[in-house]
């Protein structure tokens, strides 16, 4: 059931344009959050498609736990974009 929430979190905010919620995300992400929380923060990014969020995703790649670095290589993997490239090789 836990999946399910954290799934159904991540899909709304996905769809979530506002630049304040965007940057509080990106804060929360950067401080000392939960790796869970943060996964979902980025796979969110990812499913919104917005290259913005590209730079952050790509230091998410350096994140000391292996669950935000992989979810940052499959948002990174959802977004075409040129930067994703070199981060992801």
């Amino acid at each position: 059931q836990d999946w399910y929430i954290r799934n159904a979190a991540i899909e709304a905010l996905a769809t979530a344009y506002d630049a304040s919620v965007i940057a509080k995300l990106e804060k929360m992400a950067g401080g000392r959050a939960d790796p869970t929380i943060i996964e979902g923060i980025v796979m969110a990014f990812g499913k919104a498609g917005n290259a913005d969020r590209v730079p952050f995703m790509i230091t998410q790649l350096d994140n000391k736990k292996w669950q935000v670095q992989r979810a940052a290589a499959i948002a990174l993997a959802m977004i075409p974009d040129k930067r994703s490239v070199e981060a992801l090789i």
